[in-house]
């Protein structure tokens, strides 16, 4: 499309390989564009996924915890159970889990919580609930595609009313988890387990280096094509 003024044609720009690089061709330059788009949807389609956040506020005071979640089921030793107990330590209100007999009886907040994950989670974090004592009070056992992954220490201040968060985010693909060991003279709960269903959405370096490489080898192979020309 071209306009006139007062006489004087004026048209639209147009590509034209003098104004590019010598390998860059008007015609591997199309392939360069077209990989770089691609490049641009793969990066930009790593969208944050919203956290589940399994705080157990919903339950009555006492219940059995166990798959009331669809993204988790809640399990101890035999003979024990996860129970809800209304208290205000400062994580949400009103539950927290403690274990306790599982034919009744009072809480001891002792024994071992295993989560059980429905599909393989990432950014894993929960609050220690209760810790009269400082160092570690308990130890987790963190399972990674069902192999263990590391062990990893819960870690008290000696204060009750502040939970301690248990940060697990550094694990990918966590399948389950195991509380054990509880040293606290008290017992420990826990509380507002979050995470995220599936893999980390980051791009890993390795992927974005091959997807650099792809686009280095389209345009070399279009500047081979066009010196042939």
């Amino acid at each position: 499309m071209a306009a006139v003024v007062e006489g004087l044609e004026i048209r639209e720009p147009r590509l034209s390989a003098r104004y590019l690089p010598p390998w860059l061709t008007v015609r591997n330059s199309r392939a360069v564009l077209s990989w770089t788009v691609t490049l641009l949807m793969l990066l930009g389609g790593a969208r944050p996924v919203a956290a589940v956040v399994i705080n157990f506020d919903n339950l009555a005071d006492g219940v059995v915890v166990s798959n009331q979640y669809p993204e988790a089921t809640f399990s101890s030793t035999a003979g024990f159970v996860n129970l809800t107990a209304a208290q205000s330590l400062g994580s949400s209100l009103p539950n927290i889990i403690c274990t306790g007999p599982a034919g009744g009886g009072t809480i001891d907040c002792t024994h071992e919580t295993i989560v059980t994950f429905t599909s393989p989670v990432s950014g894993l974090t929960f609050l220690e609930i209760g810790d009269n004592n400082e160092g570690v009070n308990a130890l987790v056992d963190v399972f990674v595609n069902g192999v263990l992954a590391a062990t990893v220490g819960a870690v008290g201040d000696a204060d009750g009313f502040v939970p301690n968060l248990v940060d697990l985010s550094a694990f990918s693909n966590v399948t389950s988890i195991r509380i054990h060991s509880i040293s606290d003279v008290a017992g420990l709960g826990w509380d507002d387990f979050t995470f995220t269903v599936g893999a980390s959405q980051v791009p890993e370096p390795g992927t974005v280096l091959l997807l650099g490489a792809a686009g280095i080898a389209l345009a070399v192979a279009g500047w081979r094509r066009g010196g042939r020309n």
